[in-house]
């Protein structure tokens, strides 16, 4: 159920130590269940970088069902709630007390809505999705079966919250729930409604820009690096803060530096069309899907610095070229780690969402329903306006700029496939 995974052939990466602490003779069950032909495996693992995969045969890869757990022994230590420590409740109780009885699912609407998605996509293998890192396509009745059990955990107000210990994210039914079925909420039978920070990442990089982030006794109002109260002392030593603030003041003393550049182009709001048009203008390279222009600054932030030398990284090498010194810096960032860099614009954006905007909203309006989706702020229609503008003000105060924002009605009238095919619910789904 790990959205995060990367699997390959629909093999589900399995850590052996992990299993041995809860099942000590593990591997007796899992030659059990391949001799039984249950499940498969790859065979493949690479010490330090992939466990060795499994997944279910055909047989057993159909669509899931519910059923009642008739021993209540069993029940009890499945969906006992675990205890919620001291420190998340003291950082993230504003936003955790609102998982609670008022939000629900519209069930019926939710079922008819996956059945139909993927019986159009058993029928028409065409329209199935494709993973945005593999490039695979996705199993369509694996889409089904994850979207049917988070339909089902929020029907029967199983609302699990963690805090990963990486980016610091708050994670959540919604944050699980697939995109398209966040139209079937409802908060006190109340729509919902989405404050989305456009292009958070190119947008968050822009901090990193600037000396003031980086340098210490440096005051501006702006966000700085130990404000984050986040520990990278073992990654980022004394020297790589004098590397990273070397670089940047020198860039922030030329007015035409990429820098500068660079910033101007998320202020403009239109990141990924701008860049598809200078990448056109420039290297007479036609990037259609904007899908694949965002790739370009994935493969800058995400992948190893070794990686620019491969065949497919061509978008990093345009980076590279349009923008030198943004590219050397984030290279620095990454030196040591390629997790860095992304690891860091994660703590930064939980920083502000979830310590800044939404505990300031909730101590301004206490009583107004408050989730949140990484980079994204929910509340209940009517208070979208007041939720915009504190985003607004709190992000201009930390990143110098404000952001551009998207806003997004949770409505069953806006339910479409993924190929943009409306869902009409009316008794009988779209064809």
């Amino acid at each position: 159920m790990d959205k995060g995974l990367e699997m390959r052939d629909g093999f589900v990466p399995i850590n052996a130590s992990m299993l041995q602490s809860i099942i000590r003779n593990y591997k007796s069950y899992l030659a059990y269940l391949i001799e039984a032909e249950i499940i498969i495996s790859d065979g493949r693992y690479v010490p330090g970088k992939k466990c060795i995969g499994y997944k279910f045969t055909a047989f057993y890869s159909g669509r899931v069902r519910g059923i009642e757990l008739q021993d209540q022994r069993i029940a009890k230590k499945l969906f006992k709630p675990k205890p919620i420590g001291f420190a998340i409740k003291k950082n993230y109780g504003h936003l955790i007390r609102w998982f609670g009885d008022g939000l629900e699912i519209r069930h019926d609407l939710a079922l008819d809505f996956i059945t139909c998605d993927l019986e159009r996509k058993l029928g028409n293998p065409e329209l199935r999705e494709r993973h945005a890192r593999t490039g695979e396509f996705k199993n369509p009745i694996t889409q089904y079966n994850k979207a049917l059990c988070a339909i089902e955990k929020i029907a029967a107000r199983a609302f699990p919250i963690s805090i990963d210990s990486a980016g610091f994210r708050l994670h959540s039914v919604l944050t699980n729930l697939r995109s398209d079925l966040r139209n079937c909420l409802v908060y006190n039978g109340l729509k919902l409604v989405s404050i989305d920070i456009c292009n958070s990442q190119p947008y968050l990089v822009t901090l990193l820009l600037s000396s003031s982030f980086w340098e210490k006794d440096y005051f501006t109002g702006t966000l700085h690096y130990d404000n984050l109260q986040l520990s990278n002392t073992k990654v980022f030593t004394t020297d790589c803060f004098s590397s990273f603030i070397m670089l940047v003041k020198n860039f922030e003393k030329q007015t035409e530096s990429d820098f500068q550049a660079y910033k101007e182009l998320v202020r403009s709001g239109q990141f990924y069309g701008h860049m598809a048009e200078r990448i056109w203008k420039e290297f007479g390279i036609r990037y259609a899907d904007r899908k694949i222009v965002k790739a370009t600054l994935f493969q800058v932030l995400f992948t190893d610095n070794r990686y620019i030398g491969q065949k497919d990284a061509e978008p990093k090498r345009i980076f590279q070229r349009l923008f030198p010194s943004v590219y050397k810096l984030l290279s620095m960032i990454k030196r040591k780690d390629k997790r860095n860099l992304p690891l860091l614009l994660q703590q930064i954006e939980s920083h502000l969402i979830l310590k800044v905007i939404t505990k300031r909203i909730t101590k301004e309006r206490p009583s107004m329903p408050l989730f949140t989706i990484h980079d994204s702020v929910i509340t209940t229609a009517g208070n979208e306006s007041y939720v915009q503008e504190i985003i607004m003000q709190e992000m201009e105060k930390a990143v110098g700029f404000g952001p551009s924002l998207r806003m997004e009605r949770w409505t069953p009238e806006n339910l479409q496939f993924g190929d943009g095919t409306p869902f009409i619910h009316s008794g009988k789904a779209a064809a």
